[in-house]
């Protein structure tokens, strides 16, 4: 995308221009993934199973092809073979098995046809027709449950298993103990636009409008998937209508529709319906953390304790890494953080607002209130106590800067904090209680190679481009500032 901004006499550089954008969505013009013009395209619409575990035994057909203006009916019966790769680093793939390659079925909302039309109700009436009959086999829905557990070592580069110290000894030896168990929910991210895909294939080429945060990893996973050479694939994504990290990576139906065009020669558009968005691309990991704190009376923590157990599918792996929270937190010269991850019958989770940290954090800073009650001291107190100047996830290097205990000083006075009583059920507005609470967040800074192309033209514009895209954070406005 190409904008242009006129320069304000005093510099644009921190002021508060209008979006360069915003004209653009306020007024319906922005083109979204499903929106891209291309010629006479045909569509899609996916078929899901409705067992969680077993094989298709029969697919009928028959009713789906009759409908008029059905042009195919995609299954792993007839789907282009496509190559699987495990998730990495530069390839995103959420999924080790490719799309529609057999008829084993891994869990309930697997992708299991894909209904091709020249209309939209077409495709989903004939989507609807499709009779598939299976044969089910025994499904494992919970940690408890699992028959399949993995203790991975390393997760996004970092030791997922680290320890240092004696934290049991510390732990038992230890004025005050805590050891209580928090868990968290599954949760879904289902943002405003779903997930969108026009695919197309030209002798070789691909080229696809796509709903993703990622447009480089989008590229070298199709590019992987169809082996063919990065140079020759092109995704297009000016605008992304939410992410939240549903569309950070690689989704099964991306394949589909590209794999639906080379087989019809046809552009082919594949909108997931808003129901398929619980099952397709993603959720955050339930999570149970049992957290151990030995401590002084005065709040000093010994030892730190945190066993996390999080849960992923049986054909793809993603860690929900909340123990690495302290860590980072707190000083704390005794410490063990173990994840353990059940492989159960259940679609993959993946990268949800905050990975790790937004669970993590809830746990650990349950276990700081108890703790603080325990002692009888105030949790900010316990908090400014244990604050650490160096990153215990970071091989223990000094932070550059860190300005916590300012803004801990600044909430405080802000919100009247000392007016607060010590004791929880002790605060009252009339006849209601009211609890005033204090937590610490915080999320990591990743840095990669980045470029930019950066072109200034005889008359003064200067043209900017990049392999970014913007979710309606402001990147489009920010490049323009610059």
């Amino acid at each position: 995308m190409t904008t242009a901004i006129e320069r304000p006499s005093s510099g644009v550089i921190g002021r508060p221009v209008d979006r360069v954008d915003g004209p653009a969505k306020v007024t319906g013009t922005a083109r979204y993934a499903a929106d891209a013009p291309v010629s006479e395209p045909l569509y899609g619409v996916v078929v899901q199973a409705t067992i969680p575990s077993g094989r298709i035994a029969s697919i009928d057909e028959t009713a789906t092809r009759a409908v008029p203006g059905v042009v195919e009916v995609l299954t792993y019966r007839n789907a282009t073979r496509l190559k699987a790769f495990p998730f990495d680093f530069s390839a995103p793939f959420t999924e080790e098995v490719a799309p529609m390659q057999g008829d084993v079925i891994h869990y309930d909302g697997q992708h299991v046809a894909v209904v091709v039309a020249r209309t939209f109700e077409a495709a989903r009436e004939g989507a609807t027709l499709l009779t598939v009959s299976y044969e089910r086999g025994p499904a494992h829905f919970t940690i408890d449950g699992a028959t399949e557990v993995e203790r991975p070592k390393v997760w996004f580069g970092d030791d997922v298993q680290p320890r240092r110290g004696e934290p049991e000894k510390a732990y038992e030896n230890a004025e005050v103990r805590i050891d209580a168990t928090y868990e968290t929910p599954t949760e879904h991210h289902n943002p405003l636009e779903p997930s969108a895909t026009i695919g197309e294939w030209r002798d070789g080429e691909i080229v696809v409008h796509d709903a993703t945060q990622w447009v480089r990893g989008t590229r070298i996973c199709l590019a992987k998937t169809f082996d063919v050479e990065e140079e020759r694939v092109r995704v297009i994504s000016p605008y992304v209508g939410g992410g939240f990290g549903c569309k950070g990576w690689y989704w099964p139906h991306t394949s589909l529709a590209v794999m639906a065009s080379k087989l019809t020669g046809k552009p082919v558009k594949l909108v997931l319906s808003r129901e398929q968005m619980f099952t397709s691309v993603g959720h955050r990991s339930l999570t149970r953390q049992r957290i151990r704190l030995g401590a002084a009376h005065d709040g000093a923590l010994a030892s730190l304790m945190h066993d996390v157990e999080a849960e992923s599918s049986r054909v793809g792996l993603f860690i929900e890494s909340a123990g690495r929270y302290g860590l980072t937190l707190f000083d704390v010269p005794n410490i063990a953080v173990t994840h353990r991850v059940a492989r159960l019958d259940l679609p993959t989770p993946t990268a949800m607002r905050a990975p790790g940290e937004a669970p993590g954090s809830f746990g650990i800073g349950c276990a700081i209130d108890e703790l603080a009650e325990r002692c009888g001291l105030d949790p900010l107190a316990v908090l400014r106590r244990n604050h650490t100047t160096r990153d215990g996830a970071a091989n223990d290097l000094p932070f550059s800067s860190k300005h916590l205990l300012e803004c801990y000083e600044r909430g405080a006075e802000a919100f009247g904090w000392e007016k607060r009583e010590l004791g929880p059920r002790t605060m009252r507005d009339g006849g209601e209680l009211v609890g005033w609470g204090v937590a610490t967040a915080m999320y990591p800074a990743l840095r990669s190679q980045a470029e930019a192309r950066v072109t200034i033209g005889e008359d003064g514009t200067i043209d900017v481009a990049s392999a970014t895209h913007d979710l309606g954070t402001g990147q489009y406005t920010i490049l323009a500032q610059i």
